[in-house]
Protein backbone atom coordinates (compact mmCIF):
# COMPACT_ATOMS: atom_id res chain seq x y z
CA UNK A 1 0.00 0.00 0.00
CA UNK A 2 1.03 3.39 -0.62
CA UNK A 3 0.96 6.40 1.91
CA UNK A 4 0.71 9.94 1.00
CA UNK A 5 4.05 11.77 2.30
CA UNK A 6 3.61 14.92 1.52
CA UNK A 7 0.66 17.08 0.34
CA UNK A 8 2.14 19.34 -2.47
CA UNK A 9 0.34 22.35 -3.55
CA UNK A 10 1.03 23.89 -7.06
CA UNK A 11 3.04 27.06 -6.93
CA UNK A 12 1.86 29.83 -9.20
CA UNK A 13 3.93 32.76 -10.34
CA UNK A 14 0.98 35.02 -11.51
CA UNK A 15 -2.86 34.51 -12.73
CA UNK A 16 -2.08 31.49 -14.67
CA UNK A 17 -2.50 28.18 -14.04
CA UNK A 18 0.03 25.29 -13.60
CA UNK A 19 1.83 24.74 -17.05
CA UNK A 20 2.27 20.92 -16.76
CA UNK A 21 4.05 20.83 -20.19
CA UNK A 22 7.41 22.21 -18.64
CA UNK A 23 10.33 19.80 -17.65
CA UNK A 24 10.74 19.46 -13.97
CA UNK A 25 13.17 17.17 -11.43
CA UNK A 26 11.92 13.78 -10.51
CA UNK A 27 9.28 14.41 -7.78
CA UNK A 28 9.29 18.28 -8.52
CA UNK A 29 6.19 20.26 -8.72
CA UNK A 30 4.94 22.04 -12.10
CA UNK A 31 5.45 25.48 -11.72
CA UNK A 32 2.26 27.96 -12.64
CA UNK A 33 2.60 29.77 -15.86
CA UNK A 34 2.82 33.72 -15.90
CA UNK A 35 -0.04 33.64 -18.02
CA UNK A 36 -3.29 31.47 -19.18
CA UNK A 37 -3.49 30.03 -22.99
CA UNK A 38 -6.16 33.36 -23.27
CA UNK A 39 -3.53 35.32 -22.33
CA UNK A 40 -1.27 33.84 -24.88
CA UNK A 41 -2.95 33.82 -27.59
CA UNK A 42 -3.47 37.72 -26.65
CA UNK A 43 0.67 37.77 -26.94
CA UNK A 44 0.94 36.00 -29.93
CA UNK A 45 -1.67 38.69 -31.59
CA UNK A 46 0.17 41.22 -30.60
CA UNK A 47 3.49 40.14 -31.94
CA UNK A 48 2.58 40.68 -35.07
CA UNK A 49 1.57 44.39 -34.61
CA UNK A 50 4.38 46.65 -36.15
CA UNK A 51 2.44 49.37 -33.77
CA UNK A 52 5.00 48.10 -31.15
CA UNK A 53 3.86 51.89 -28.92
CA UNK A 54 0.01 50.85 -28.81
CA UNK A 55 -0.42 47.17 -28.16
CA UNK A 56 -3.80 48.42 -26.14
CA UNK A 57 -6.77 46.78 -26.30
CA UNK A 58 -8.89 43.34 -25.91
CA UNK A 59 -8.51 41.96 -29.21
CA UNK A 60 -11.67 40.33 -30.35
CA UNK A 61 -10.97 39.60 -34.31
CA UNK A 62 -7.68 38.93 -36.19
CA UNK A 63 -7.22 38.17 -39.79
CA UNK A 64 -3.68 37.04 -40.93
CA UNK A 65 -5.15 35.68 -44.35
CA UNK A 66 -3.38 32.16 -43.70
CA UNK A 67 -6.53 30.54 -44.61
CA UNK A 68 -7.90 32.39 -46.76
CA UNK A 69 -10.18 35.65 -47.44
CA UNK A 70 -13.51 34.36 -45.85
CA UNK A 71 -15.50 36.45 -43.86
CA UNK A 72 -14.55 39.19 -46.74
CA UNK A 73 -16.78 40.32 -49.07
CA UNK A 74 -16.55 42.55 -52.37
CA UNK A 75 -19.19 45.15 -51.90
CA UNK A 76 -18.41 47.75 -54.50
CA UNK A 77 -15.96 47.73 -57.90
CA UNK A 78 -17.90 46.21 -61.39
CA UNK A 79 -14.70 48.25 -63.23
CA UNK A 80 -12.41 45.86 -65.89
CA UNK A 81 -10.00 43.76 -63.45
CA UNK A 82 -11.67 45.01 -59.95
CA UNK A 83 -10.96 42.02 -57.86
CA UNK A 84 -10.09 40.28 -54.39
CA UNK A 85 -8.28 37.16 -54.22
CA UNK A 86 -6.02 35.02 -51.75
CA UNK A 87 -2.42 36.19 -52.57
CA UNK A 88 1.24 34.83 -52.37
CA UNK A 89 3.00 37.67 -53.82
CA UNK A 90 3.58 40.03 -50.84
CA UNK A 91 2.94 39.66 -47.34
CA UNK A 92 3.85 40.58 -44.16
CA UNK A 93 3.80 37.90 -41.98
CA UNK A 94 3.32 34.27 -42.83
CA UNK A 95 2.80 33.62 -46.52
CA UNK A 96 -0.19 34.97 -47.77
CA UNK A 97 -2.17 38.20 -47.92
CA UNK A 98 -5.49 39.71 -49.46
CA UNK A 99 -4.98 41.94 -52.83
CA UNK A 100 -7.81 43.99 -53.68
CA UNK A 101 -7.54 45.47 -57.32
CA UNK A 102 -9.46 48.36 -58.20
CA UNK A 103 -10.86 48.60 -61.82
CA UNK A 104 -9.69 51.20 -64.58
CA UNK A 105 -10.45 54.65 -63.14
CA UNK A 106 -12.73 53.21 -60.66
CA UNK A 107 -12.66 51.71 -56.56
CA UNK A 108 -12.53 48.27 -55.32
CA UNK A 109 -13.87 47.97 -51.70
CA UNK A 110 -13.64 45.01 -49.36
CA UNK A 111 -16.09 44.10 -46.15
CA UNK A 112 -15.68 42.22 -43.03
CA UNK A 113 -18.64 42.00 -40.50
CA UNK A 114 -18.54 40.90 -36.78
CA UNK A 115 -21.22 41.09 -34.52
CA UNK A 116 -20.64 43.13 -30.68
CA UNK A 117 -22.67 44.11 -27.55
CA UNK A 118 -21.73 47.40 -26.45
CA UNK A 119 -18.00 47.40 -27.41
CA UNK A 120 -17.23 50.91 -26.10
CA UNK A 121 -14.36 52.19 -27.13
CA UNK A 122 -13.06 50.42 -30.23
CA UNK A 123 -9.77 50.10 -32.08
CA UNK A 124 -9.21 48.58 -36.12
CA UNK A 125 -5.70 47.75 -37.13
CA UNK A 126 -4.43 46.64 -40.26
CA UNK A 127 -0.93 46.96 -42.47
CA UNK A 128 -0.85 47.38 -46.30
CA UNK A 129 1.91 47.16 -49.08
CA UNK A 130 0.62 49.69 -51.67
CA UNK A 131 2.56 51.17 -54.53
CA UNK A 132 0.35 53.64 -56.51
CA UNK A 133 -2.53 55.50 -55.58
CA UNK A 134 -5.38 55.70 -52.88
CA UNK A 135 -6.42 53.89 -49.95
CA UNK A 136 -9.92 54.34 -47.78
CA UNK A 137 -10.18 52.52 -44.44
CA UNK A 138 -13.27 52.56 -42.06
CA UNK A 139 -15.73 50.92 -40.02
CA UNK A 140 -19.55 51.05 -39.54
CA UNK A 141 -20.95 50.59 -36.25
CA UNK A 142 -24.95 49.76 -36.41
CA UNK A 143 -26.93 49.82 -33.81
CA UNK A 144 -29.62 52.49 -33.21
CA UNK A 145 -27.56 54.87 -36.10
CA UNK A 146 -25.03 53.86 -38.18
CA UNK A 147 -21.93 55.67 -36.95
CA UNK A 148 -19.64 55.95 -39.55
CA UNK A 149 -15.41 56.01 -39.09
CA UNK A 150 -13.13 56.85 -41.77
CA UNK A 151 -9.80 57.32 -42.32
CA UNK A 152 -8.49 58.25 -45.72
CA UNK A 153 -4.58 58.34 -46.63
CA UNK A 154 -3.75 59.60 -50.49
CA UNK A 155 -0.60 58.82 -51.69
CA UNK A 156 0.07 61.89 -53.57
CA UNK A 157 1.65 64.24 -50.77
CA UNK A 158 1.62 60.88 -48.01
CA UNK A 159 -1.60 63.16 -46.64
CA UNK A 160 -3.98 61.65 -44.24
CA UNK A 161 -7.58 62.68 -43.49
CA UNK A 162 -10.52 61.23 -41.52
CA UNK A 163 -13.95 62.17 -41.77
CA UNK A 164 -15.67 64.35 -39.75
CA UNK A 165 -19.42 65.03 -39.06
CA UNK A 166 -19.56 68.84 -39.86
CA UNK A 167 -16.01 69.47 -41.58
CA UNK A 168 -16.15 66.78 -44.16
CA UNK A 169 -12.38 65.45 -44.78
CA UNK A 170 -10.24 66.76 -42.20
CA UNK A 171 -6.23 66.79 -42.67
CA UNK A 172 -4.70 64.95 -40.01
CA UNK A 173 -1.38 65.32 -41.16
CA UNK A 174 0.99 66.25 -44.01
CA UNK A 175 3.95 64.16 -45.60
CA UNK A 176 3.55 61.07 -43.41
CA UNK A 177 5.99 58.65 -43.43
CA UNK A 178 5.36 55.60 -45.16
CA UNK A 179 6.84 52.96 -47.76
CA UNK A 180 5.59 53.50 -51.25
CA UNK A 181 6.57 49.82 -52.75
CA UNK A 182 4.02 46.51 -52.59
CA UNK A 183 6.81 44.93 -50.95
CA UNK A 184 6.89 46.91 -47.68
CA UNK A 185 3.99 47.13 -45.55
CA UNK A 186 3.03 49.92 -43.33
CA UNK A 187 0.06 49.85 -40.47
CA UNK A 188 -2.53 51.79 -39.59
CA UNK A 189 -5.12 51.75 -36.42
CA UNK A 190 -7.74 54.08 -35.47
CA UNK A 191 -9.74 54.08 -32.49
CA UNK A 192 -13.13 55.77 -31.33
CA UNK A 193 -15.66 55.95 -28.65
CA UNK A 194 -18.86 54.15 -29.77
CA UNK A 195 -20.91 55.88 -27.15
CA UNK A 196 -19.90 59.55 -27.65
CA UNK A 197 -19.77 58.58 -31.58
CA UNK A 198 -15.84 60.59 -31.62
CA UNK A 199 -12.50 59.60 -32.39
CA UNK A 200 -10.03 59.13 -30.03
CA UNK A 201 -6.64 58.60 -32.05
CA UNK A 202 -5.02 57.40 -35.63
CA UNK A 203 -1.64 55.76 -35.51
CA UNK A 204 0.27 55.57 -38.58
CA UNK A 205 3.32 53.32 -38.48
CA UNK A 206 5.06 54.96 -35.53
CA UNK A 207 2.76 58.33 -35.31
CA UNK A 208 0.13 59.26 -33.55
CA UNK A 209 -2.09 61.61 -33.96
CA UNK A 210 -5.10 62.82 -31.32
CA UNK A 211 -8.35 63.26 -32.89
CA UNK A 212 -10.54 63.72 -30.04
CA UNK A 213 -12.11 66.82 -31.28
CA UNK A 214 -13.80 65.26 -34.37
CA UNK A 215 -17.20 63.93 -34.63
CA UNK A 216 -17.97 61.04 -36.24
CA UNK A 217 -20.41 60.97 -39.02
CA UNK A 218 -23.61 58.80 -38.72
CA UNK A 219 -27.13 57.97 -40.86
CA UNK A 220 -29.96 57.45 -38.92
CA UNK A 221 -30.74 53.93 -40.17
CA UNK A 222 -31.47 51.43 -36.90
CA UNK A 223 -31.13 47.71 -37.53
CA UNK A 224 -31.79 44.71 -35.52
CA UNK A 225 -28.50 43.23 -34.12
CA UNK A 226 -25.60 45.35 -33.77
CA UNK A 227 -22.74 44.75 -35.67
CA UNK A 228 -19.49 46.38 -37.13
CA UNK A 229 -18.05 46.20 -40.52
CA UNK A 230 -14.59 47.56 -41.49
CA UNK A 231 -14.08 48.87 -44.92
CA UNK A 232 -11.45 48.96 -46.54
CA UNK A 233 -11.22 50.29 -50.60
CA UNK A 234 -8.09 51.10 -52.94
CA UNK A 235 -9.17 53.72 -55.74
CA UNK A 236 -7.69 52.95 -59.00
CA UNK A 237 -6.37 54.80 -62.08
CA UNK A 238 -7.41 55.60 -65.30
CA UNK A 239 -5.05 53.21 -67.32
CA UNK A 240 -3.99 50.99 -64.40
CA UNK A 241 -5.79 48.11 -61.86
CA UNK A 242 -3.87 49.47 -58.90
CA UNK A 243 -4.14 47.13 -56.17
CA UNK A 244 -3.16 46.88 -52.36
CA UNK A 245 -2.07 43.96 -50.16
CA UNK A 246 -3.86 43.85 -47.07
CA UNK A 247 -2.27 41.88 -43.93
CA UNK A 248 -2.61 41.48 -40.18
CA UNK A 249 -6.35 42.64 -39.32
CA UNK A 250 -7.06 43.30 -35.70
CA UNK A 251 -10.15 44.61 -34.21
CA UNK A 252 -10.29 45.45 -30.69
CA UNK A 253 -12.70 46.39 -27.39
CA UNK A 254 -11.98 48.19 -24.21
CA UNK A 255 -9.31 50.48 -25.68
CA UNK A 256 -7.87 53.42 -23.27
CA UNK A 257 -8.26 56.91 -23.56
CA UNK A 258 -5.29 58.76 -25.04
CA UNK A 259 -2.31 58.89 -22.74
Amino acid sequence: MFTVAKEWTIPTRGVGLPDYSTQAPIGGVPQGSIYTNNDSGELATRLGAYNSIDRRGTVVLHDNFESGTEGWVKTLGAGVGSNCEWSTESFRNGGYSMKVSGGLATASTVRRMWGVSDPNKVGMEFSFAVEFYNMLAGTNYYSDNVNQYYAMWYLVGAQLYVLDATAGAVLVGNDVEALFDDQNFNTIKMVWDTETARYTRILFNQVEFDITQRSVPFLPAPIVGKHMAAELQIASRAAANDYIYLDDFIATINEPNNT
